[in-house]
């Protein structure tokens, strides 16, 4: 399947999200959701979308996804 958008958590039970991404092909928009931090500046290096932190605020993901409707607008 062709997913518009991913919501990953770096934290997978056998490897982490990265290694996941090197498995498929990134034709979506990623927003990683996770308790780890320190994964934050390579999420943006990799064109995340947003970098949440759980546990998720719901006002931060308002603005995750009105980021999110931006880039879907501008393309």
């Amino acid at each position: 399947q062709k997913p518009d958008v991913v919501f990953l958590d770096i934290q997978l039970q056998s490897e982490n999200g990265f290694d996941l991404l090197e498995k498929v092909e990134k034709e979506f928009k990623l927003i990683f959701v996770t308790a780890f931090d320190a994964f934050a500046i390579r999420a943006f290096e990799i064109n995340a979308v947003d970098y949440l932190l759980k546990p998720v605020n719901p006002e931060r993901l308002a603005k995750t996804l009105e980021r999110l409707l931006e880039t879907e607008e501008k393309q």
